[in-house]
């Protein structure tokens, strides 16, 4: 068949019958027919088979003119291939998938060729029939239904293996005769084991009491008898200290001699500035007259022209006291500042033991209406500075103070009656300033 060129065709407006009607419409394609195929050089060798190009145009329907084989003179002739059977596999194969031809026989290459143009639709007989004015023949085009896909039965799970049943048929039972049970024999009765028993039925409960009675012993009685017996310690008295005598307290003493011609508060003045003196630190006066006999405190006090009130000297030990001069260092001005000087001034004070605090201290409370007047002028006191018309309370590490200022503490009367607990004896202190009756109370705490 020759091969022609495509040319430009309209397709028919009629609609399609069949689908052999629709390819007739679509322009068609001849493609390059494919190689004659090459017989192999050599019996019982096989050619190699040319592969066809892929078909293209996925929306084309191509039409193919197969030529007529020419059978080759070799008498081994290679296999041919088999065209497709069916013009809907040719159609319908898809871009690039060719599958290489089969080969077949000479003898049915002319059927095929035949089946081919029987089935296969070409623009060069479309050309012919509209050279020669007549219509296409449609023709029929048959769909071979699908092929009978066979059914697939499940497979079955095998049936559990059942174990063949055993049956056991026992033999013929053989008479026999009933045994005979042994005759019971008598018991035997121990007689040394009842008595056993016997006695320890008695000495269990017997026991029990003897540990009840060990218990209470050990725990109630015992201990009051421990207690009974422990020894009463009694304390041994602890010896009271010995207090040290003011000599001792005041081991720095000045001998002032006064006649009996002579002013007595004069020459004592005399006396104290001619002293030496230190801050902060005491000194004793041993007052004598001409003979150097030792003034007594009462004569001290009439000499002085101070009149002592009934139950102060009673209560004083005539034989345990000392008139000192203490260095004060605490100034005020008239202002009321304080100020500390270097040069220590002097302050007179009275140290004296008691035997009796309470009717004592009794007798100082009646002397308060009294002392100021009895030491303005021993002390060199102004009435009119106190602030004050009548003592205050003050307190200093336990011990009760009553004191009354001209104007400040450094020029005042202050007195207390000291308890010495731990050597069981009692001072009565006075003195002319507020610090040197810390002084003294801190030098008899402090022994």
């Amino acid at each position: 068949m020759d091969e022609t060129k495509p040319t430009d065709q309209k397709p028919s407006l009629e609609p399609p019958k069949d689908i052999e009607g629709l390819l007739k419409d679509l322009p068609k394609i001849n493609p390059p027919p494919p190689p004659p195929l090459t017989p192999p050089r050599s019996a019982g060798q096989s050619g190699t088979l040319s592969v066809p190009h892929p078909l293209s145009g996925a929306n084309e329907t191509l039409s193919v003119s197969p030529k007529p084989l020419t059978p080759p003179a070799s008498q081994n002739s290679p296999p041919l291939l088999k065209a497709p059977t069916d013009a809907k596999a040719v159609a319908g194969r898809p871009e690039g998938t060719a599958k290489p031809p089969v080969p077949s026989s000479p003898s049915t290459q002319v059927n095929q060729q035949d089946k081919f143009k029987s089935l296969i639709r070409t623009m060069g007989e479309d050309l012919e029939l509209a050279k020669k004015g007549a219509k296409p023949e449609s023709r029929p085009f048959e769909i071979k239904p699908p092929p009978n896909i066979p059914k697939v039965t499940p497979i079955q799970p095998p049936k559990p293996l059942t174990p063949p049943s055993l049956e056991v048929k026992l033999g013929p039972a053989e008479r026999t005769r009933s045994l005979e049970l042994p005759k019971p024999k008598a018991p035997f009765i121990d007689i040394s084991r009842a008595k056993k028993s016997y006695f320890l039925k008695i000495l269990i409960p017997i026991l029990g009491i003897v540990i009840v009675f060990a218990g209470v012993w050990y725990f109630m009685l015992r201990n009051n008898e421990i207690a009974d017996t422990t020894p009463t310690i009694t304390p041994t008295p602890r010896p009271t200290p010995i207090s040290k005598t003011l000599s001792e307290l005041i081991p720095l003493s000045s001998q002032i001699t006064i006649s009996s011609a002579e002013n007595f508060l004069t020459a004592l003045n005399n006396g104290i500035k001619s002293a030496t003196l230190t801050n902060g630190g005491w000194l004793a006066l041993n007052l004598v007259d001409q003979n150097e006999v030792k003034y007594s405190l009462n004569q001290i006090f009439q000499k002085l022209n101070i009149t002592l009130p009934n139950g102060i000297l009673e209560n004083l030990d005539s034989t345990n006291w000392t008139l000192a001069v203490y260095g004060q260092k605490e100034m005020y001005d008239s202002k009321g500042l304080l100020s500390f000087n270097l040069t220590p001034k002097p302050k007179l004070g009275l140290i004296a033991k008691t035997n009796f605090p309470s009717s004592l201290r009794s007798a100082l409370n009646n002397w308060e209406i009294t002392m100021t007047d009895g030491f303005k002028n021993v002390l060199g006191l102004d009435p009119q500075k106190a602030p004050t018309q009548t003592f205050l309370d003050n307190i200093y590490y336990g011990a009760e103070i009553r004191y009354r200022n001209f104007s400040y503490a450094d020029n005042s009367i202050d007195y207390t009656i000291l308890n010495l607990s731990e050597f069981g004896s009692n001072y009565l202190i006075l003195t002319n300033s507020r610090e040197s009756i810390y002084s003294a109370i801190d030098l008899l705490q402090n022994q």
